[in-house]
């Protein structure tokens, strides 16, 4: 427990010395040792020699590594770890050769022994970013594919994760940002199941990808987390090692001083060669100053150039929430009123069920599904349109009939004008087309209709029709009720006032939609009392 302690402090010389003292209080036990305290000793030679290897010292792990080999007693995952350690150790000497031949023999034992696979990916790994570190692409990507199928097998998140990392990094050495990417995403999904040496790993293997790839934004963004992430790693294992000095401070006080001694015999020499060396620097100032006054325009023009490229940034994503903030009005303004509709006549139907006959319950179920069956599709429609149009308020002109388009909108609003009782007179012809926005024009007639509707009075009549002209496809309604002029349209359109309720918003969205299509909206009044809305679109 001792041991355990002062290794999460970082204090690794202590945990090396209490896990020796453990071995020798086991080895001096009186009776025999059993299988079970054998395995313990390897196990800890084997810790011993994992320390070894975090301090840089291969050799003495490996020294260690042999020892627990002596130990083992029928422990296969004892004895696979100590493998695995043995690769590692021999990739930190440089001898391939012992590491190949330690890594065959643990791939041999997982074949006896399929629960081995996790202990055989950290050893692909190693091997892995051994051969991304000379550049041998090929062996890199080899082990780290190999190391992704085995840790598939352990099912084991950690594992999984990691290997998605090596195979970053290999892209990365590969030039293959795409694919590094789509991995880094992938290890992201579990970031904090690892260690903050392996997160700040990722964060500087997604600068790296991102920056490949040209996206300096998300490479800076990366690269200051890794850095901030860095700083604080390298903070701690500084306490540490000041932590770590101050316990020998007082074994070591003695050669300190004999070393304060030489050091000052060398200062006499030293001040020549901080002469020598402050005159070669001044000499590299004055180069460095032509150098800098060449480069200076250079400079100044690729900064300026990515300011237009972050301004340019800036600009599409301010368009994209303007889009959002559109795509949301329109949706909430054409379903509110059939939405609202369909729950008075349900909430009619549930409060007042006396009042109604069977014959006219029928009739209103009939109505209420046509209805909702009606909102239900024009919901879709909403939706589906919307996605197309999350990047970019756009328009899609093609050939369409104008009928299908004004029958859908009067089929959304039946129960509005069913409470009204208010009937239609069409003159539309079925062949009659006009090249637009099916979307956009069905959102400027269900907003029209939905306003004729309200300024219509009970059991009146609105009529609906299309006009030809050589340039023009003019499509009207006309209501009776009160009249709404050109004037008062224009007059809502400039008002501040008018974003705030929805007569307002509706009509700001018929005059935003109809510029996008090119048609031009006209409000007129007719001889008797009532109103006529013109929509004209070009015909070509």
């Amino acid at each position: 427990m001792l041991s355990e302690y002062y290794y999460d402090q970082g204090l690794y010389e202590k945990a090396i010395d209490f896990k020796l003292k453990y071995i020798e209080n086991q080895k001096s036990k009186k009776q025999p040792l059993d299988d079970e305290t054998m395995n313990d000793i390897a196990v800890t030679n084997s810790q011993i020699a994992e320390t070894y290897l975090i301090i840089k010292e291969p050799t003495k792990a490996i020294q260690y590594l042999n020892e627990a080999k002596l130990f083992y007693k029928d422990y296969y995952h004892g004895e696979a770890l100590s493998q695995s350690n043995l690769v590692t150790a021999f990739i930190d000497l440089n001898k391939m050769d012992s590491a190949l031949l330690h890594y065959k023999k643990l791939y041999s034992m997982m074949k006896l022994n399929d629960t081995l696979f996790e202990v055989l990916t950290g050893a692909n790994a190693n091997l892995a970013n051994y051969y991304v570190e000379r550049n041998d692409n090929k062996q890199a990507l080899f082990y780290a594919e190999l190391e992704y199928a085995l840790s598939l097998k352990t099912n084991e998140p950690i594992a999984i994760m990691g290997s998605h990392l090596t195979l970053a990094n290999v892209f990365c050495n590969m030039k293959e940002f795409k694919k590094a990417i789509l991995h880094l995403n992938i290890a992201e999904k579990n970031l904090y199941a690892f260690g903050r040496e392996s997160v700040a790993t990722l964060r500087q293997l997604q600068a790296k990808a991102y920056g490949g790839l040209g996206n300096f934004q998300q490479a800076y963004l990366k690269l200051d987390a890794y850095t901030n992430l860095h700083d604080s790693i390298l903070s701690e294992n500084s306490t540490k090692n000041i932590a770590d000095a101050e316990a020998k401070f007082q074994n070591k006080e003695k050669q300190q001083q004999i070393e304060n001694k030489n050091l000052q015999l060398k200062v006499g020499r030293n001040k020549i060669l901080w002469l020598i060396a402050g005159l070669t620097l001044l000499a590299l100032l004055a180069f460095l100053l032509l150098l800098n006054n060449r480069n200076k325009k250079k400079t100044a023009t690729i900064l300026n150039e990515k300011n237009v490229a972050l301004s340019n940034l800036n600009t599409a994503l301010e368009d994209a929430n303007q889009t959002k903030a559109k795509l949301f009005s329109i949706i909430g303004h054409d379903l509110r009123s059939p939405i609202s509709q369909v729950y008075q006549f349900l909430k009619l139907q549930q409060l007042n069920p006396e009042l109604l006959d069977e014959e006219q319950k029928n009739k209103l179920s009939n109505k209420i599904q046509t209805a909702t069956g009606s909102l239900l599709e024009t919901m879709e429609d909403l939706l589906l349109w919307s996605k197309t149009q999350m990047s970019e308020f756009k328009t899609n002109m093609q050939i369409i009939k104008i009928l299908p388009v004004i029958e859908s909108c009067k089929n959304l609003l039946q129960l509005n004008s069913d409470a009204k009782n208010i009937t239609y007179k069409n003159f539309i012809s079925e062949n009659i087309t006009a090249k637009t926005d099916a979307y956009f024009l069905q959102t400027i007639i269900r907003n029209l209709l939905q306003n004729a509707i309200k300024a219509s009075p009970d059991n009146s009549e609105i009529e609906i029709g299309v006009n030809n002209t050589a340039n023009l496809n003019i499509i009207y309604i006309k209501n009776k009720g009160e009249t709404f002029t050109q004037q008062q349209y224009l007059q809502t359109l400039s008002s501040d006032d008018a974003a705030k309720n929805l007569n307002g918003l509706g009509l700001r969205l018929v005059d935003e939609l109809s510029k996008k299509i090119g048609a031009i909206i006209e409000f007129k009044t007719t001889q008797a009392e009532g109103t006529v809305v013109e929509i004209l679109l070009p015909n070509n």
